[in-house]
Order: structure tokens, then sequence, then C-alpha cells
């Protein structure tokens, strides 16, 4: 159970979360092992996001193309830079997008590797810390939630 929470926790953080709140019966151990999770496969993410979007522009410059520089997607990006770039993507990622996608955008707006991996580790232990810290310091129950939506 600790490596599926660990597992699940690299792809979607908030079902790594709700696997804890259900299955643990420390809190503590549950912010614990999401958190681990989490910043393990934002290291994983960061560096792969990087490689992906080298190896697919490489390719379509052997098949011929050539990447737009001003295509629906580099507008987009830049659209998310200037809305609220890193910070808006760390906030969301975990809870709202997921953190692969998350990282594969951070790394698409053309960020230190180092800045993105601070930024997202700090925001899986942040919404891992309001979370539990819900269940720990004000006894608000979650299993209850997470049995609805799991």
């Amino acid at each position: 159970m600790v490596s599926g929470i660990i597992l699940t926790s690299t792809v979607k953080y908030v079902i790594g979360v709700g696997m804890a709140v259900l299955a643990l019966p420390s809190p503590w151990l549950g912010w614990l092992l999401t958190s681990i999770g989490g910043i393990l496969g934002i290291s994983v993410w960061v560096y792969w996001g990087d490689r992906i979007q080298f190896w697919y522009i490489e390719r379509s410059r052997r098949k011929g193309g050539n990447p737009k520089k001003f295509s629906k997607k580099n507008r987009w990006l830049a659209k998310v830079r200037k809305e609220g770039g890193l910070p808006v993507l760390a906030l969301l990622g975990p809870t709202v997008i997921s953190l692969p996608i998350s990282c594969f955008i951070a790394t698409g707006l053309g960020l230190s590797k180092w800045k993105i991996w601070q930024a997202m580790s700090l925001s899986v232990m942040v919404w891992g810390a309001i979370f539990f810290g819900l269940l720990i310091f004000f006894d608000i129950d979650l299993s209850h939630y997470f049995r609805h939506i799991l």
C-alpha cells in the first residue's frame, strides 16, 4: 500500500492523498509518503519533460518541417507566462492539473529545471500540509470526501 501511495502521488497527487487518508493510520506518515511521491514525480517529469520536447523538435526537423515560431502552442505558452507563469502552474499543478502536465508546461516556458523543481516541490509540500493539516490540527475528517471520489 505504501508503494502504491508513492507511485500514485508521482502522477496524480490528490489521488495519492486520498489513498493515504483512507489507508494510513497516521496523517504525518501520509504527508511524508505523498510528499516523497510528489517530489519524486516532479524530479522525473521535469527531467523527461525537457527530453520529450527536445525529441519532438528533432523528430519534426528530421521529417523536413521546421517548428513554427508563432504556432498556437507557442502563443498559448506565452499567454501562460504572461498570466502567471510558474507560480500559477505550481499552485494548480498538484491539485487541478496533474504533475506531469504542469511540469511539461513549465519546461516549455524555458525556465530553469532547478526553479521548476523548487516551486513544484514546495507546492506539493504545502498542499500536503493543507490536506493533512486539516486532519491533524482541526480534526476535519477528509476520508468521508475521498470515499465518494475514490
